[in-house]
């Protein structure tokens, strides 16, 4: 087979045995040269992708980011915290993107100090979703911590953040989920957060952006 014919043939769809014993007497360097021709003759078509906005670069790395980590570590399912406030809520939303709402658990932890209005937000949250959710009450909890040993004011309030953090653990040791913490980079920054509360994760998905982005 000559090159001219070798390109005929394979434009027409993969060579038979026949002509594959054709090819024996034509050296490699010139096979190689027909298959580059016919690689130029079939371009592929490449249609126009529009190209994203800053904020949709951001997101998709944040949910790259959060389903390559959970992926290639076994983790089937993720869990976290939803406060109501908007941190939460978007690590829930990244979550839900990454892995589908099937794999992700929220829990909603209120104390006596969660208002009304935060729990529906959670709840609103969910529903729109489609993740798993459930509310447990951290406040038996918190009682009988306090009734062990006296704490008010910041010590207090830290506490409340502990439980938490302890009863999201206690979930993961249970049920095998992967806790995410809801911390972002302004937080971290100036150590606004509490060390064994709402610091408590295996993974921070917003970690790397600040408050304003």
């Amino acid at each position: 087979m000559t090159q001219e014919a070798v390109i005929r043939a394979l434009q027409n769809g993969p060579l038979t045995s026949y002509q594959l014993e054709d090819l024996t007497g034509i050296p490699r360097l010139s096979i190689a040269a027909c298959c580059t021709k016919m690689s130029y003759k079939k371009k592929l078509k490449i249609g126009k992708i529009d190209a994203l906005d800053t904020y949709g670069e951001i997101w998709e790395a944040l949910v790259l980011g959060l389903k390559d980590y959970v992926t290639k570590n076994g983790f089937k399912s993720v869990a976290l915290g939803l406060s109501g406030g908007i941190d939460s809520a978007l690590v829930a939303a990244i979550a839900v993107d990454a892995l589908g709402p099937q794999a992700v658990h929220a829990i909603a932890l209120p104390s006596r100090y969660s208002s009304t209005h935060s729990l529906e937000d959670a709840l609103a949250l969910a529903l729109n979703t489609g993740l798993n959710y459930r509310v447990i009450s951290i406040e038996p909890m918190v009682t009988a911590y306090l009734n062990s040993i006296n704490l008010d004011g910041l010590a207090e309030e830290n506490l409340q953040a502990r439980v938490r953090g302890t009863t999201l653990m206690g979930l993961s040791n249970q049920e095998g989920h992967l806790i995410l913490a809801t911390g972002n980079k302004s937080e971290l920054a100036v150590g606004y957060s509490t060390l064994y509360g709402d610091a408590v994760g295996g993974f921070a998905p917003i970690k790397d952006i600040f408050k304003v982005d």
